[in-house]
This record gives structure tokens, sequence and C-alpha cells, in this order.
């Protein structure tokens, strides 16, 4: 004799909450009140991007950035920090800068325009 299944509740859930059933206003007050790393998604273009932050939440209104995360066609990356991409941008800016005083101070010197320094 085959014991019977028990049939799968899949009804909605009640309005005013979510899947867990955790009433949304419960879910305000519990953000409230806690602290740590929370992850959150900041920026979303479907079907291909997801940018995902990581911080970190001292108390209710005070939260520090920790990371970034994209999501990019089913891949994760983690997004550099700004100041390495700005330390990489003025770095390869002050290289070309560099290259082009060394040009013309050598295309210069050919022509005859030495440069005295007294």
């Amino acid at each position: 004799m085959a014991t019977p299944t028990p049939e799968a509740n899949f009804e909605a859930a009640p309005p005013g909450t979510d899947m867990t059933g955790i009433f949304f206003r419960d879910q305000l007050w519990l953000k409230s009140k806690m602290t740590g790393i929370e992850y959150m998604l900041s920026e979303v273009m479907e079907p291909h991007l997801f940018v995902i932050c990581k911080q970190k939440r001292d108390r209710p209104e005070k939260v520090t950035p920790m990371l970034s995360y994209y999501l990019l066609d089913g891949s994760i990356y983690q997004a550099p920090p700004l100041c390495n991409i700005f330390a990489g941008r003025i770095g390869r800016a002050l290289y070309y800068m560099q290259k082009a005083f060394t040009t013309t101070a050598s295309k210069l010197e050919k022509i005859g325009y030495g440069i005295n320094v007294h």
C-alpha cells in the first residue's frame, strides 16, 4: 500500500508580508535594530548587470561602505576601490606627460635649442 503524500501548500503569503511570512513593518523594525555586515542590491540593469554593496551597519542610521561587487552575465566580480582607479589613471597620465617632455626636449636639442640652467 502506498503511503499518502502530504499536499504542498503553495498559497500566497498573507498581504503585507514577504515570502517568509514576516510583516513588512516588523522587517523595518528589525532592520532598525540590527548591526553588522550587510549586502545591499544597489543597481539593477536586468537581466545582465547587478551591483551589490557590502557595508557595515554600526547603528541604524550609520552605514560604512566596504566593497562593491558586480554580477555581469552570471559571473561575480569584485569592483576595485575608487582610489585604485584614480591612482592608475593619474599614474598613466604622468607617464605620458613625462614621455612628451622627454620627446620635446630631445627634439629641441636636435635643432640646437639647448636647455641652459644657471
